[in-house]
């Protein structure tokens, strides 16, 4: 099985798993979180977006995208096309 080689997870992360990620985020200091509206827009993008895998991670990068979407100063990592605009 495939592992990610920063956190350990396999492809199928759970989401008790994606939920201790997000807090995990939440409680950093640092770093700003996007606002309500920008990530509604960003996982509704993530979700229509044909590298989303396992309904968890982008297969663009192998982040969360229930963590990524959060920092307010990430873009998507779609080559050449940012889902996110």
């Amino acid at each position: 099985m495939n592992r990610c080689r920063r956190c350990g997870n396999g492809p199928n992360v759970s989401t008790e798993d994606i939920k201790k990620a997000v807090d995990a985020v939440e409680r950093m200091k640092g770093f700003r979180l996007a606002d309500a509206d920008t990530l509604s827009r960003r996982l509704n993008a993530c979700r229509e977006c044909e590298k989303l895998g396992y309904g968890s991670t982008c297969m663009v990068c192998g982040c969360l995208v229930e963590v990524r979407a959060r920092l307010a100063n990430e873009r998507c990592p779609f080559p050449k096309n940012n889902k996110w605009k």
